[in-house]
């Protein structure tokens, strides 16, 4: 990791054991808004941000948390070998205040290291969660602390503005006020365990009022029927709460498509560029975005929520035993759990995997998972071919809740099966235990999830939507005015020909039209999933500039009927939801699986084998929905 340590600023090492809420201090500190999580491994790569007191300014470097600073996992020996560069002028340990004999374990690590001892770097070490440890009723002697260990000692509750600015004095006394003399670690010694037993004591037995809740959610068994019963309550929301959001976002696209072209001929632009604006590009995205954006705005919140409250690391841990009968790894639940925000930074969270077949695995596995780039049109599939729409009562959003389960298990039992063969393949008959941390309870801030939520994930998909459907709308308009009358026509034209000539559009189509048909789908979706390649966002918006463009159904008045028009059934969503959940990663996804893997033969694999798996599968179901009468 190289950081710019221009106009002198002090940089600050920001480490800890993992799941102690560095990343949240780091974002407190800094105002970045870095990723978090409630399960270790969350980060993987070095954030650097930077912070102003008293007048200086510091850099901090968020380095991913490590329990041993010995050569094992990738994230552990990065963390060792920036703390040896050189690079710190000042290390920030943080540790969990109710685990501080595990926090004093890795500090004496820290102040073993040789770069430590020889310079005399100041060191401070900050007990975060300091509010989860008094409602365990744990009491710790601050004053003993800092004396045995000579150096700074501050608490700090990451979510308390206050406690961040004490973090910030200690660190800022600890840089320019206190002379490196002062820390000098060569004849410090102590045992983490009696120095935690000498400053920690209980007043009195801490509640415990989740555990039995805590002991049905972890069991084997009755874990597993939990989170399954909360992925339906959580789809049940999502599609009762959108419902009539998507209906009144329709007719409020509905009324500004009229005042748009008005501006737009008012304006004197010319008829092509009318055209393409508003049938090439306004018209499609006036029809997908109502049946897109409601449920991203419930889902992703609601999604957010439980993971702030610690249930998704112990969704991750009630898939254990599935992933040890795979004979994968089972931190692989951890990468699968990332992924279902985004497949890349699912990638990004299988380094916490040892083993490398295993991890190889976890990333050619990873993209099976349903990512918040999927999820948009399977949810629109679901409002629009399952139950009438708008809903007319509970039972209809039960019904649609049913189908985004079965979706979300199937691509969790196919992502289990692969599993199964690679980690063979891979790794032999071996499965290696691995340790995940259940984090406490929390009460979720809501405000802060929420909004959060919905301008990192929802604006973020929207934004990613717009950035490809704009110039592959303008790219389809375009195609569909080429044509190709051949050698004696010039090859290609922008005027149609007499007779029959197909557009390049059109040829694009005819050629993709037989793949189509043996899937229960037709040419223009398999084109829009090809040309959709650099974002799944944009997959449903792209089918309906090539099916407008091409020709057909011009005269619907609604995305339903327009769709109706183009052939499509029940059968045909079912199938267009199996090759959405199964095709190539985005390229995000591919760009960080060739970075991570380093060999394009396993980013060519990791591409192949959903989509090999999507087109079997969308052709076996085919066949059997074809026997339904």
């Amino acid at each position: 990791m190289e950081v710019s340590m221009k106009d002198g600023r002090t940089l600050i090492a920001l480490t800890g054991c993992p799941n102690t809420g560095k990343t949240t201090i780091f974002n407190g500190l800094t105002g970045r808004s870095t990723p978090t999580g409630n399960w270790s491994g969350t980060t993987v790569e070095p954030a650097v941000g930077s912070f102003m007191y008293s007048g200086c300014t510091y850099l901090m470097a968020d380095i991913p948390g490590s329990d041993s600073l010995s050569a094992g996992r990738g994230w552990e020996t990065l963390t060792r070998d920036f703390l040896r560069s050189g690079l710190a002028d000042a290390v920030l340990v943080v540790c969990r205040a109710s685990a501080l004999e595990r926090g004093l374990s890795y500090l004496d690590r820290i102040l073993r290291l040789e770069r430590v001892r020889q310079t005399g770097l100041p060191v401070v070490l900050c007990l975060n969660l300091w509010d989860e440890a008094r409602k365990r009723c744990v009491s710790i002697d601050l004053d003993l602390l800092s004396d045995v260990l000579q150096i700074p000692v501050v608490p700090c509750c990451a979510r308390c503005r206050e406690d961040l600015d004490d973090v910030k004095t200690a660190v800022h006394h600890a840089c320019t006020t206190a002379p490196r003399s002062r820390f000098r670690y060569e004849c410090l010694d102590f045992s983490p365990k009696r120095l935690a037993d000498a400053c920690c004591g209980r007043r009195r037995k801490p509640p415990a009022a989740f555990l039995p809740f805590d002991r049905v959610v972890t069991d084997p068994l009755y874990g597993k029927l939990f989170f399954l019963f909360l992925m339906l309550v959580l789809f049940w929301t999502t599609m009762v709460v959108s419902s009539p959001l998507a209906a009144l976002l329709q007719q409020g696209m509905t009324r500004l498509g009229g005042p748009f072209a008005a501006f737009l001929s008012w304006s004197d632009a010319p008829e092509w560029l009318i055209s393409c604006l508003v049938r090439g590009i306004g018209l499609p995205l006036a029809w997908a975005l109502p049946y897109m954006l409601p449920p991203m705005a419930v889902f992703f919140p609601l999604l957010a929520l439980a993971g702030e409250t610690g249930l998704l690391p112990r969704a991750a841990f009630a898939m254990d035993r599935c992933l040890e009968r795979c004979r994968a790894c089972g931190r692989q639940c951890v990468s699968m759990a990332v992924g279902l925000g985004c497949s890349a930074a699912g990638v990004l969270s299988s380094r916490a995997i040892v083993s490398h077949g295993h991890r190889l695995t976890a990333i050619l596995t990873c993209s099976l998972i349903p990512c918040s780039g999927k999820f948009p049109l399977l949810a629109a599939l679901a409002l629009l071919f399952f139950a009438g729409f708008p809903a007319s009562g509970l039972t209809d959003g039960l019904t649609r809740a049913l189908i985004l389960t079965g979706a979300f298990l199937a691509a969790l039992g196919v992502n289990l099966v692969l599993s199964r063969i690679l980690s063979r393949i891979l790794s032999g008959n071996r499965s290696p235990a691995f340790i995940l941390e259940l984090p406490e309870y929390r009460r979720p801030r809501f405000g802060r999830v929420i909004l959060g939520s919905l301008f990192s994930r929802v604006l973020l998909v929207l934004g990613r939507m717009a950035a490809v459907a704009l110039p592959a709308g303008m790219l389809i308009w375009i195609s569909a005015r080429i044509y190709c009358p051949g050698p004696a026509g010039g090859w290609f034209t922008f005027t149609a020909p007499a007779g029959r000539i197909p557009s390049l559009l059109d040829a694009l189509i005819r050629l993709l039209a037989p793949a189509g048909g043996l899937m229960g789908l037709d040419g223009a979706i398999l084109a829009a999933f090809l040309i959709g390649l650099p974002a799944n966002e944009a997959v449903f918006p792209l089918i309906l500039m090539i099916y407008l463009q091409a020709g057909s159904g011009t005269a619907a008045a609604s995305l339903s009927q327009f769709l109706v028009l183009q052939g499509w059934t029940w059968r045909t969503a079912l199938c267009l939801m199996t090759l959405c959940m199964f095709h190539w990663p985005c390229l995000t996804t591919c760009r960080t699986i060739r970075r991570e893997t380093g060999s394009l033969l396993w980013t060519a694999a990791a591409v192949w084998l959903p989509t090999l798996a999507g087109l079997l599968l969308c052709a076996c179901l085919n066949r059997l929905l074809s026997l339904v009468p």
